[in-house]
């Protein structure tokens, strides 16, 4: 079955504001690590400036497959449906139909001035609204678990009603997002909860502790991005069953870079997460 893969290059950005890594060199190590697109946050589209990636898009034959952007849900929501118009204008700009859009940052002072099913409800009414206006765009909306404690929005059973809420919206399914809301989250059982919906796979893996980095779960501890295969996410398992079912989607390599590798050092770097994406995947391809 075809695999094709997407960078999360979002650990990249420190590098790109000091001038160590620009459009080109981005798109080359995704070409170089076996990369067919990128999955970019409208802050990256910013940095490395919209002309500048398509023109390396043009020169290394990547493209973008989704546009990451955060949107006001909970506290300047005033300001939501400008911002909705901006990221669906980034999308156009990158030439991709999907657009995944995270429910606010730097809201938990707002969020906690509302009930957890009001904030379901209000993620469920934006969500709405960024549908209609997608489709009347060509856009496909998507959101995915979100790593943020204060919400109610990372557990499968609060996504699911979320889904439920909005038709038409999709799902970007992230392996380890699941464990900031509950510890003992089973990830192939908020898989089958959600499957009719996954339009898009984040392959995260993580380990779990009290260090500083990282996401803040809700128990007090924290989740934080390691190698593909080298942490507690039962990934081979993951990518099995996503093969068992027809998933024919981006699989997409939530890279985390590691201290002092920088530029066109990073391919290198990731050929320990593909390999392993990769042995999982044409293992399960020969035994069909």
């Amino acid at each position: 079955m075809k695999m094709d893969l997407s960078l999360m290059s979002f650990s990249f950005q420190v590098e790109a504001l000091f001038g160590m890594m620009n459009a080109e060199k981005l798109c080359t190590v995704a070409r170089q690590s076996g990369m067919q697109m990128l999955d970019l946050t409208g802050m990256e589209i910013r940095l490395y400036r919209p002309k500048a990636l398509l023109r390396a898009f043009e020169k290394t034959g990547i493209s973008c497959g989704c546009v990451i952007e955060t949107l006001p849900f909970y506290k300047g929501t005033g300001r939501f449906e400008k911002k909705l118009d901006e990221a669906i204008s980034l999308c156009r700009a990158m030439k991709t139909q999907n657009l995944m859009i995270v429910p606010g940052d730097m809201d938990a002072g707002a969020c906690r001035k509302l009930s957890r099913e009001e904030m379901l409800q209000q993620a469920i009414r934006m969500y709405t609204v960024a549908v209609a206006r997608g489709r009347k765009n060509g856009i496909e909306i998507l959101f995915e678990d979100t790593p943020q404690a204060h919400k109610p929005l990372s557990s499968a059973e609060d996504c699911r009603t979320v889904l439920d809420g909005v038709e038409g919206l999709d799902f970007a399914f992230d392996t380890a997002n699941f464990l900031v809301a509950k510890e003992d989250t089973d990830v192939l059982e908020a898989y089958e909860l959600l499957k009719d919906r996954i339009r898009r796979v984040h392959l995260k893996d993580v380990v779990r502790g009290h260090f500083r980095g990282g996401e803040r779960c809700a128990n007090g501890e924290r989740i934080r991005s390691v190698v593909t295969g080298t942490g507690m996410i039962p990934m081979q398992a993951v990518l099995e069953k996503l093969q068992a079912d027809g998933y024919d989607g981006a699989l997409c390599v939530e890279y985390a870079a590691a201290a002092g590798v920088h530029g066109l050092e990073h391919a290198k770097a990731l050929e320990a997460y593909t390999k392993t994406i990769r042995t999982y995947w044409e293992r399960e391809d020969d035994k069909r």
